[in-house]
């Protein structure tokens, strides 16, 4: 993904805002891609302890709930939903005190040395790099909060992975899709850095939807009209080739920011 679409810089401050974050996996690829490296490897075998998944794949039909969308990080990644341990937060610890403990909120609301923050509804696991917050993104408080991590200037990188919750009627799928798109965009108008000379890399929104004509129409009325480069289409070689969720890839956020 990154090798196509060239998504982080190689020498840049970079802030990345992961909707939809639990367990980790792509803040950690994000994070090794940006040159923060774990204190261990964060990988767990199934046989650790794991939480059983509160979903019934059966629910979803031809979703994939939980597809590898590979950012061409080749290292480690995480496994499920497993507990966060009092050894992997503690080896976090040390490796901050061993840096100097510089993760310190300064007077824009931007905590020094955090590449990604992130939200989710269950807990994500601890990340050397990143903040993570628990709780729903269409609540308008943790909506701020995220604003608060990642300071005035904005994400230069905005995932969302998120999906609704899926009751079996496609067309009530679809729309509910479609609102939290919609809601994503907001939300990235107001956070998302613009993307500029000094800052090319910057303005990058990814999301997660379902195929439909309806999701066309949001593409061409209400992305294209924001984004320098044209809106892409991408799909998960590890999703199944019948489901129907796809990402749009949007690069070069013209503006203007919604303060």
């Amino acid at each position: 993904m990154n090798e196509q679409y060239h998504l982080f810089p190689k020498h840049q401050d970079f802030v990345v805002c992961d909707l939809g974050s639990s367990p980790g996996g792509w803040s950690q690829a994000c994070l090794e891609l940006l040159g923060v490296s774990q204190p261990e490897a964060y990988a767990w075998d199934n046989e650790s302890d794991v939480d059983e998944s509160p979903y019934d794949e059966n629910d979803y039909g031809d979703v994939d709930i939980d597809a590898d969308f590979d950012f061409g990080y080749k290292g480690k990644k995480l496994k499920g939903k497993e507990k966060t341990t009092s050894r992997q937060e503690r080896r976090i610890e040390e490796k901050e005190e061993e840096e100097g403990d510089n993760v310190n909120e300064d007077a824009e609301g931007f905590i020094g040395d955090i590449k990604v923050v992130g939200v989710d509804l269950i807990p994500t696991e601890p990340l050397l790099g990143a903040r993570f917050l628990q709780g729903d993104f269409l609540d308008p408080t943790v909506q701020q909060k995220l604003l608060e991590l990642t300071g005035k200037q904005g994400a230069d990188l905005i995932l969302s992975d998120m999906a609704p919750n899926i009751r079996g009627n496609r067309i009530a799928d679809i729309e509910a899709s479609l609102e939290l798109c919609r809601s994503v965009l907001e939300f990235a108008q107001r956070n998302l850095k613009v993307s500029d000379s000094k800052n090319p890399k910057s303005g990058t929104l990814i999301m997660k939807h379902f195929s439909g004509p309806a999701f066309e129409e949001f593409r061409e009325k209400s992305l294209a009209p924001l984004f320098a480069k044209k809106i892409k289409y991408t799909k998960p070689e590890a999703s199944r080739q019948n489901s129907s969720e796809a990402y749009f890839v949007c690069q070069g956020f013209k503006g203007p920011r919604i303060l």
